[in-house]
């Protein structure tokens, strides 16, 4: 896994989702240092690395990110690629979830497991792990997206977008609308950094220790008591 992939990609989220969290009234009061914010987010990818359930978060969004990075610094259209983002986004959530707050991830493990068990459909989904992680309230997430402008905190917003966004492209495979392909870049790197500004001291607490390129990621420990 080559290391530091969100630290790479500074300038792609200065650019797209600072004026966000800045305008925000929930995460401007946050600490926004987007060095450190980064930082923790590659120290996610590296306790996810080599892990039986969350491994391939590292190497999937890792992948992603490196692709998305490469084409914006060429100057060529990054909408597919923040797309490919976008489906990887709701695995990304649920390590934060995992390492922010592992009580509240093994209760919705355990019933998304059972429910498989029992023949029914899991329910941890997207949909539930935003909830779970507080980005949107139960009446925004029900909010159409093509009014998500009645939500008045823009990083929410983006967050529905990306949500909404997220499954006919994921799934339909048409052609990407302009109007969405406007937005892509935002709502896909603005979802994954928020839940990290949000639960920045509950991850610097459980990641301690752990550092973003180590010779042996198997022999990673500081996440073993989840």
């Amino acid at each position: 896994m080559a290391d530091q992939i969100f630290q790479r990609c500074k300038t792609l989220f200065a650019n797209n989702t600072m004026s966000y969290f800045r305008s925000s009234t929930e995460y401007s009061v946050l600490d926004l240092n987007l060095d450190r914010l980064l930082l923790l987010s590659d120290r996610i990818l590296a306790a996810c690395d080599g892990h039986a359930h969350h491994g391939r978060v590292a190497s999937e969004v890792n992948l992603r990110l490196s692709k998305l990075l490469s084409l914006s610094e060429s100057g060529h259209d990054t909408s597919p690629s923040a797309v490919d983002l976008l489906a990887k986004l709701e695995i990304w959530l649920k390590s934060i979830l995992w390492i922010a707050i592992p009580q509240k991830w093994e209760s919705a493990h355990q019933r998304s497991e059972q429910a498989k068990s029992d023949g029914k459909q899991s329910r941890f989904n997207l949909y539930q792990v935003i909830q779970d992680l507080g980005l949107l309230t139960e009446q925004e997430i029900q909010t159409p997206v093509e009014r998500f402008f009645e939500i008045s905190d823009g990083v929410r917003q983006m967050i529905l977008c990306a949500k909404e966004d997220r499954n006919p492209l994921e799934h339909d495979g048409s052609e990407i609308p302009h109007h969405v392909r406007q937005r892509l870049l935002s709502s896909s790197l603005v979802s994954y950094l928020a839940p990290v500004i949000r639960y920045q001291a509950e991850l610097q607490v459980s990641l301690r220790g752990v550092v973003t390129h180590p010779p042996d990621f198997g022999g990673l420990t500081a996440l073993e008591h989840f």
